[in-house]
């Protein structure tokens, strides 16, 4: 790293440092404004409070870190263009990608450091939230019972009429209706008024089955108990464990669980390309936030800035269009609403950081 990075780098990080702690601060302060307008403060413990602030940080800190990235080379490079610097810089024969190198520099650290908090901070603290929350009565009780629920087992559509969550990652499950199809007419069908899953393993009760050649019914037997080998996830069973609560790791298997019993999986797969592409947007804003200082310097000390925060903004609102609705809804594949808006600011950073060389 030479003498002109180190000096640049310099003047980034300390208006970086004061985005990031306002940005958290403002998430901090809507938490507790929202806890102490739904419960009442007298049955509130100060440290437990404290705590719900604690463990949520690393969450926030996902959404602070892009868009400190991009205050802090805004306002970094807006000083540098308005004290001439810049002109100097030029002047030497220093090339716009040169002098925004150490943006990019940062850009690349705090994007790592976004990733190193979603994947190895923020599931664990999140968790620890969620239960804490619960407690509190700050969120709703968490689910632990689904009706109507139709999922693949083994070779089998099953139909269950009600699951119930249990201790141990297990489930108890009623009215249970498994359908095969044998052949082009001819399927079979079991019913079983009771079960349970619990380790990979699925013990169906009083079981019962038929056959059926189109109309007719062609064979009947009792059962009694019947086991299938099929892993799930309970809590995608159920719809109530967040992305945000799992690891790389765990949103893979998730999607790997979830596809071999049924169950739809395109919003973890948008989480999962989010993991890479929110860090992503560290990098980018490094870019665009100096262009943008440079660019429009000479018409007023925060033009760039207000310029940087407003493309931010239109970012974020990408992000939740692209992601909530076209990758949720089917609309988009699930890679493309997480990179889109990424790889759309991208290109139009790359574009004006052309015309200023």
């Amino acid at each position: 790293m030479t003498r002109l990075d180190r000096y640049v780098l310099r003047e980034l990080f300390v208006p970086f440092l004061i985005g990031l702690i306002s940005v958290v601060f403002m998430f901090a302060a809507n938490q507790l404004i929202f806890i102490y307008k739904t419960l009442t403060a007298a049955n509130l413990p100060i440290a437990a409070v404290a705590q719900s602030i604690i463990y949520k940080t690393p969450s926030w800190l996902q959404l602070s870190l892009p868009v400190a990235v991009s205050l802090g080379s805004s306002l970094g490079f807006s000083r540098l263009q308005r004290e001439s610097e810049i002109v100097a810089m030029r002047g030497a024969g220093i090339s716009v990608f040169r002098v925004i190198r150490p943006a990019i520099i940062l850009g690349l650290a705090v994007a790592a450091a976004n990733f190193f908090v979603t994947e190895k901070i923020m599931p664990r603290a999140e968790r620890k939230y969620n239960d804490l929350a619960a407690k509190l009565l700050i969120s709703g009780a968490i689910p632990s019972f689904k009706e109507n629920v139709s999922i693949k087992l083994g070779q089998y559509v099953a139909y269950i009429g009600s699951i119930v969550q249990e201790p141990d990652d297990a489930v108890s499950v009623r009215d249970v209706f498994l359908m095969k199809r044998l052949s082009t007419l001819q399927y079979e069908i079991i019913s079983a008024k009771s079960g349970k899953y619990q380790r990979g393993v699925w013990t169906m009760q009083e079981a019962i089955g038929w056959v059926f050649q189109g109309e007719n019914v062609t064979s009947f037997r009792p059962i009694g108990v019947m086991t299938i080998n099929q892993k799930i996830t309970v809590p995608d069973l159920l719809g109530n464990q967040a992305p945000e609560e799992r690891s790389l790791a765990q949103l893979q298997q998730a999607i790997q669980d979830g596809k071999k019993s049924g169950i739809s999986t395109t919003d973890l797969e948008v989480q999962l390309q989010q993991r890479f592409s929110v860090p992503a947007a560290c990098i980018v804003f490094a870019i665009i936030g100096p262009i943008f200082a440079v660019q429009f310097a000479k018409s007023g000390a925060f033009v760039g800035v207000l310029l940087s925060m407003v493309v931010v903004m239109l970012y974020y609102n990408l992000h939740v269009i692209s992601g909530q609705v076209l990758g949720k809804q089917g609309v988009a594949p699930p890679w493309i609403a997480a990179w889109a808006p990424v790889l759309i600011f991208l290109l139009g950073g790359l574009l004006m950081a052309r015309r200023l060389e």
